[in-house]
């Protein structure tokens, strides 16, 4: 016949059995834990919210530590922080990004919006010329309106630019995501691989989209702004 002690906030069961499997029971709880109430998960077994923060805290701290682990890994066999299939997929992606096709759309897209610029320069300095005009008595009714005829063309000029500008970004952009898309699907599978989730990929693609951790892992350029890239 066994025996209930409380001591410290622990329920201890001693079992009068000498058999070792017997010998000692022990249930401890949480801090602040009270009896018949539950702190991460309701009756229906469904996460409360407070037991949705500590899923993410546990599931974010379980990632980073697997990519810490990775990356330390990765350097101590060839110096870097990726494996060497990530920079195989690397190359790959880079030469698909700088094809001759992605070269052109992105030269038109750059000339698009220096003209759009230099559109948006002139409209000012026309619209400033008609504003101090019209608050100066002395000029001329023939002055007034050759600005006015200017203005109206700078306005025209600077709505033509921007829609050759919009449709030029647009095309640029629709092409990258289009080339880059399987790129990207490469990169997140042997990320999957590298992180140890090689047997569980499913529930490692979840996490990883759920926290947005890809990037963390290893970064590559987009290359969705095509101006901020330089050509070599």
């Amino acid at each position: 016949m066994g025996m209930i002690d409380i001591l410290g906030g622990k329920m201890e069961y001693k079992s009068s059995f000498n058999d070792s499997n017997y010998n000692y029971l022990m249930h401890h709880g949480v801090k602040g834990m009270k009896w018949g109430v539950r702190r991460y998960q309701d009756s229906s077994g469904r996460l409360t919210p407070i037991g949705r923060l500590r899923q993410n805290h546990v599931e974010r701290k379980e990632l980073k530590s697997r990519i810490k682990n990775a990356r330390n890994l990765n350097y101590a066999k060839s110096g870097h922080t990726h494996s060497k299939a990530m920079s195989n997929i690397n190359r790959q992606y880079e030469k698909a990004m700088n094809s001759d096709k992605m070269r052109m759309l992105r030269s038109e897209a750059r000339l698009a919006k220096l003209d759009y610029n230099n559109a948006v320069d002139r409209y000012l300095k026309s619209s400033n010329r008609v504003s101090n005009n019209r608050s100066d008595r002395n000029a001329s009714n023939i002055r007034k309106n050759l600005d006015a005829v200017t203005l109206g063309f700078s306005i025209n000029n600077m709505d033509s630019a921007r829609k050759r500008y919009s449709k030029t970004l647009n095309a640029y952009q629709k092409e990258q995501k289009r080339v880059a898309a399987p790129y990207i699907e490469k990169f997140k599978k042997q990320a999957l691989n590298d992180l140890g989730f090689k047997n569980d990929a499913e529930r490692g693609r979840q996490l990883m989209d759920k926290h947005k951790l890809w990037k963390k892992y290893y970064k590559i350029n987009s290359y969705s702004n095509p101006y901020s890239y330089k050509e070599y």
